[in-house]
């Protein structure tokens, strides 16, 4: 099997020279760039299958790298950041479109499992069993699809969901098992989520909420998300809100 190319981005060459290290030790073929600007100049050269970026960097920061991939039609090209500041939250970040936002210093194993996730095939990344034991946090139903999402309740992105979450808020990074019903499509969501961020406090633009991302989902789940990535070409990774 041909072996996957991953653009590493980072101004500082010790911390690219680490990575590439590490990737190339599991498998991987690397390309390094410096600063954003010159990762894109590499996209349009080359054959990349993921981006590991930085995100404060001189000569083009990894947003601008994020947004100029966007632009220019490439957003099935997943990013991951990592970065040692708060340059970005997590809702903007998965808002974006990034597939994750580690943080410096980075543990080089979730590095890899983040990285074997974001490549694996749409219909078998969250393929898989959960515990029925687990009990339902989330148990929700709506009357329909067009209800829920008209009303704010709910939002679906390429690889989880925002729901409206008033009292009683999950922590960031729990794993939650949820049932999300939808009566009129006769559509059922049931799976394993992990909570990525949590807005427990109303700014009066953004009602609070949460940003999940599946770890595992039922077939019927899996099959909307890919008829919605078939339908829309720019769709966040998580949405930051319902609307």
């Amino acid at each position: 099997m041909t072996s996957k190319t991953i653009l590493i981005v980072d101004d500082e060459i010790d911390l690219r020279e680490i990575l590439q290290f590490d990737l190339e030790d599991r498998g991987y073929d690397t390309i390094m760039a410096e600063h954003g600007r010159a990762a894109f100049d590499i996209v349009q050269s080359h054959n990349v299958d993921l981006i590991v970026s930085d995100i404060r960097m001189p000569g083009g920061d990894g947003v601008y790298l994020l947004k100029k991939l966007r632009e220019e039609g490439l957003e099935t090209l997943p990013l991951i950041f990592v970065s040692g500041f708060a340059d970005l939250t997590l809702e903007d970040a998965y808002d974006l479109g990034v597939e994750a936002m580690l943080q410096k210093p980075l543990k080089s194993k979730d590095l890899a499992v983040r990285i074997e996730k974001a490549l694996c095939p749409q219909n078998e990344k969250w393929a898989g069993t959960f515990d029925e034991s687990m009990p339902k946090v989330i148990d929700r139903v709506f009357t329909s699809m067009e209800e829920a999402l008209a009303s704010g309740n709910i939002n679906f992105g390429r690889s989880g969901f925002f729901m409206r979450w008033e009292r009683d808020f999950p922590r960031q990074g729990e794993s939650l098992r949820f049932q999300i019903t939808f009566e009129k499509e006769d559509l059922v969501f049931e799976g394993v989520c992990d909570v990525r961020w949590v807005r427990s406090n109303l700014d009066h633009v953004k009602s609070t909420g949460i940003g999940a991302e599946f770890t595992v989902l039922n077939d019927a789940g899996r099959q909307y998300i890919a008829e919605l990535l078939s339908r829309k070409s720019v769709i966040p990774t998580i949405p930051q809100s319902a609307y």
